[in-house]
């Protein structure tokens, strides 16, 4: 079998990766670069399913920070939405029979209207990168109606090692390792759903070989933390100092996310978010000492 894993090389990607090599070695494993497939270049991604044809497509190739989202909004929407429609038609012309795990996100769905968030809850995006990723979903969404199959991840909070610390525990370890003893914070007491990135990727493998065509599953812890808690397992000793730069505008008291969805495929999260805490601080130290 040929599996397609784009964004190979980012956060999510690379534990991914690692997951189908251990889990199905017999596999062949296509990672390509960005500049082997191109997801903002419709000619790229169609040039590239021609030649290849995968018979499984893992679609993690994405603008995924709300900042550079923000700062380039074209850039965003040409990937996000664009190349994943690109991506769809290009399966249904060149690997018809072939499976596509899209990852979305959280973000998809915006403020709660209850909790804990269902795969129901309905889609109210704000924001460019929250924008685009649902409207990527509604892409795939219309590739199902001519035949494709495919199923939809929204993956809540992740952290683990190869965080960058563009996000805000990674932000955090890394001013502590570097002997910060106040660490610059914005709101530690919204509570958020937060998970080890590998058990993503073994719910996105899961889905692969379990999930609905159709379908969104959930992947998150199914409890909400107080960013304090988390803040004193990334940085243990160290105190929070509130700067104001930031403090997020619209920030929701409390995000939560229902896993059961997924729990019914039979998957659940395995690794605890100390051991995530851990583990993310060795990374960022051995960085740090190169």
């Amino acid at each position: 079998m040929k599996v397609l894993v784009t964004g190979a090389r980012g956060f999510v990607g690379r534990h991914l990766v690692a997951a189908l090599s251990e889990a199905r070695p017999q596999d062949a494993l296509l990672t390509p670069t960005r500049r082997e497939l191109d997801l903002g270049n419709q000619v790229s991604v169609g040039a590239y399913l021609s030649l290849h044809k995968p018979d499984l497509v893992f679609n993690l190739g994405a603008v995924t920070s709300p900042r550079e989202a923000a700062l380039d909004s074209e850039q965003a929407w040409a990937v996000n939405v664009v190349g994943t429609q690109a991506l769809c038609a290009g399966l249904l012309t060149s690997s018809p029979s072939a499976r596509l795990v899209h990852v979305s996100t959280c973000h998809a769905y915006g403020p709660p209207l209850r909790l804990p968030i269902s795969e129901a809850h309905p889609l109210n995006p704000q924001g460019i990168y929250a924008e685009s990723k649902a409207a990527s979903e509604q892409q795939v969404r219309e590739a199902v109606d001519q035949g494709l199959d495919a199923v939809i991840a929204r993956p809540f909070n992740l952290t683990g090692p190869g965080q960058s610390t563009e996000y805000a525990l990674a932000d955090w370890c890394q001013q502590s390792i570097e002997g910060a003893h106040s660490i610059l914070c914005g709101d530690i007491d919204v509570e958020r759903d937060y998970m080890d990135v590998r058990d993503a990727a073994t719910g996105l493998r899961l889905l692969a070989e379990r999930g609905v065509s159709g379908e969104a599953y959930n992947l998150c812890s199914g409890r909400s933390l107080p960013l304090r808690y988390l803040l004193a397992l990334v940085a243990p000793g160290a105190e929070p100092l509130e700067d104001p730069g930031r403090l997020r505008k619209r920030s929701v008291p409390v995000l939560r996310g229902s896993n059961r969805k997924a729990g019914a495929l039979g998957w659940e999260p395995a690794i605890s978010l100390e051991q995530s805490a851990v583990d993310l601080r060795l990374y960022l130290f051995s960085r740090t000492s190169i």
